[in-house]
Formats: C-alpha cells, structure tokens, sequence
C-alpha cells in the first residue's frame, strides 16, 4: 500500500500507483507538481510521470516547496537547451549543471561560440518557448534506441555507452528531446519569465577533458520579486 499524507490527513491506497492517477483519484489541486517521500534523509521525489511504488509514505510538492523550485529549474535548464539549439547550428550538449542554490545551466558546443552578446535573444527564444505552454513527456528508451537515435551527437553516445542501466529516461517538450533523470514538471507554463542568463565560461566534456565546451548558466526563482532580490544581493556582493 502507498500513505500519502495530505493536509486533510492520511489516505491509503492499496497498491503501487502513478502519481497522475493519484492526483485524480484523490482529486488533488492543480498547484501539485510531484511527491517527495517522508522517509529521513535522502527524500525521493516522485513527479508527475513516475509511479510511487507499494509501501512509500508520501507528501505531495506544491509550488511554494523547494523540491519543487528544483523542478522548474530542472524545466528551465531545458528550455535554455532548445533555445540554444534554435539559435545557433551544430549545437550539441554535453553535462547539465545545477548548483544547491540558484544556478542552472548546460556544458555544449556549437559552431559559433556564443557571448555574452547573445544573452538578449537567447533569453528571448527562451520566453518564446515558454508562451508555447508545451507539454513535458517522459520516455523510456532502451541502450540499443537510444544510440540509434542519437548516433549522430557523438557527447550523447558517450553517455548512453556509460550508463549501467539497460534503458534510459528522457524527457521532451515541443520536438526538443533529450536525456534526462528528472524529476520534471508536466508543462513548461508552470514556469513563467523569472530567469536571467548570468554568465558562460570554458568547460570540458565528461568523458574527455581534450574535448573543449562552453558552459552556459542562468539563475531561476519562483517569482519575479526572488529574481530581483537575488540579482540585487549580487550586485551589492551580499
């Protein structure tokens, strides 16, 4: 059976379930994203494509909870991706980044190395995209697919060669697809425009580190106000 404890109190139900099917069953608000286990430590977070399986203790993510801004800056590292990938040829990516507290961003190349001088009209396609309100999809490709499909992104190989695993998640949204262990949201609306594109720098990829990059980062937070206050506190060096 999975508990899940809800403001209201604890349901039960009897069996491993997906995490939509809980949200209708239990008729549950739209403002709910996902649901982190209560276990101590290390919490498990269960979004919205994921089944939680039989004998989990469960709370629900809503917008306001951390686990969620991880989320959405989970979204919008993606979002950044498809619009590097819109703007400029031959783009192909390598790490995603994430720090604890605020930075998102992408390892990549491309055939024109991007500036500073770009961040307009990158963070333009990236509201672009977002306006679209496109729906996030899981997949679940085997090794053998993944590498078929990817044979021509010589960075995505490497990865799908380096997995243990014998299949491999991805998520999409719009025709843009890629790698991915989430956890995600299920459209890109629940992000609104609260991001700015901060920096890039030199990096390397993964699996060799002959292979030069250019490391992209940005910084997302769950309102407008946040974003003002944290670019503020970094303007003054608080």
């Amino acid at each position: 059976m999975v508990k899940i404890n809800l403001l209201s109190g604890q349901k039960i139900i009897g069996r491993s379930i997906k995490c939509f099917e809980l949200v209708k069953e239990l008729c549950l608000s739209s403002d709910i994203l996902g649901f982190v286990s209560c276990s101590e430590g290390d919490k498990k977070v269960y979004d919205l494509h994921s089944e939680i399986p039989e004998g989990e203790e469960v709370k629900p993510i809503r917008r306001t909870d951390k686990e969620a801004l991880h989320m959405l800056r989970h979204d919008i590292a993606h979002v950044l991706a498809q619009a590097l990938s819109d703007l400029f040829d031959g783009v192909q990516y390598g790490k995603q980044y994430f720090d604890e507290e605020s930075i998102f961003g992408f390892d990549f190349i491309s055939e024109k190395k991007v500036s500073e001088s770009d961040f307009p009209a990158i963070e333009f396609r990236m509201s672009q995209i977002i306006e679209r309100k496109d729906s996030i999809l899981r997949e679940i490709w085997s090794k053998s697919k993944s590498l078929r499909e990817f044979k021509n992104d010589s960075f995505k190989v490497d990865i799908v060669k380096n997995c243990k695993k014998e299949s491999l998640m991805l998520y999409s949204h719009g025709g843009y697809i890629d790698i991915c262990g989430g956890p995600r949201t299920t459209n890109n609306d629940f992000l609104g425009h609260n991001f700015e594109i901060l920096g890039i720098g030199e990096s390397s990829w993964l699996y060799d580190g002959s292979i030069k990059m250019q490391r992209i980062y940005g910084t997302y937070w769950p309102t407008e106000a946040d974003l003002k206050n944290y670019l503020s506190q970094k303007k003054q060096g608080i």
